[in-house]
């Protein structure tokens, strides 16, 4: 019985796929992080702006930045 190695899946993977289907899922796979990455930014324009013009307190862009992150996560979970 032959055992793949961690070090040796990647390797694994690429004679076993073509390339464009690794590259593919690795795009796919780093998505979520990038759009977290994206609201975690967006959020924090949004919620200074709405703090420096006094629109909002602190505690309600708090729980807006955390509604908007939980909104996105049960989007793509589903």
């Amino acid at each position: 019985m032959s055992q793949t190695n961690i070090a040796d899946r990647r390797r694994y993977w690429r004679q076993l796929l073509p390339p464009e289907i690794c590259l593919l899922t690795g795009l796919l796979s780093g998505l979520g992080h990038v759009l977290r990455t994206t609201w975690s930014y967006m959020s924090g324009l949004l919620g200074d702006y709405l703090l420096r013009t006094n629109r909002m307190s602190r505690t309600n862009v708090r729980k807006l930045a955390t509604a908007g992150c939980e909104l996105s996560l049960v989007k793509f979970q589903q």
